[in-house]
């Protein structure tokens, strides 16, 4: 609820700055290594790190990396298909049709994981990814509502900087047609 607040009225230009911070909260208080908000190209079946907070013992991902769907097949028809949670305290408690995906996360180095869908419209369009690195752990059920609520919050901020981004060229064209 206090992440909530400070996105009530938050002008456009500060949104990135909110979403991370937001994201580095998450990391602290779940005490994992890395925490990203990551938007689902379903035409092109990536997802795309658009914010990401990392702890120094994660190995560093760049924004704006694309995740092709082929490393994480079993992950990505649960989260973008599905609209299901994907969740994981050990990477062996997974089941054996999720063996690309488990290399991933071995290859990755991740231990744990809990990645949350998002929904617009009822379309999985953005995802919160949450790894652990350093050593496994559990992920309690009662968060994850929580989590989700979090995650409509940047997309409803971030559909509202979209929308106001529309808004400002559709006037610039009118002014330019007018003029």
């Amino acid at each position: 609820s206090n992440l909530s607040a400070r996105f009530i009225n938050l002008p456009s230009e500060k949104l990135d700055c909110e979403i991370e911070h937001a994201l580095k909260m998450v990391l602290e208080f779940f005490q994992v290594d890395r925490c990203g908000l990551l938007h689902i190209i379903p035409d092109r079946e990536v997802w795309k790190i658009s914010y990401l907070a990392s702890s120094q013992f994660a190995p560093p991902i760049p924004l704006g990396t694309e995740l092709p769907r082929s490393i994480h097949p079993w992950a990505y028809d649960r989260l973008a298909n599905r609209g299901e949670v994907v969740l994981f305290s050990k990477v062996d408690d997974m089941p054996d049709e999720a063996r690309v995906d488990k290399q991933t996360w071995r290859d990755w180095g991740i231990r744990s994981n809990l990645v949350i869908p998002l929904f617009l419209n009822k379309a999985v369009v953005h995802i919160i990814a949450i790894n652990a690195v350093q050593e496994e752990r559990g992920w309690p059920e009662e968060f994850i509502p929580r989590l989700q609520l979090l995650g409509e919050i940047f997309i409803s901020a971030l559909e509202r900087r979209k929308a106001e981004q529309a808004l400002r060229e559709s006037e610039e064209q009118l002014n330019l047609s007018a003029s």
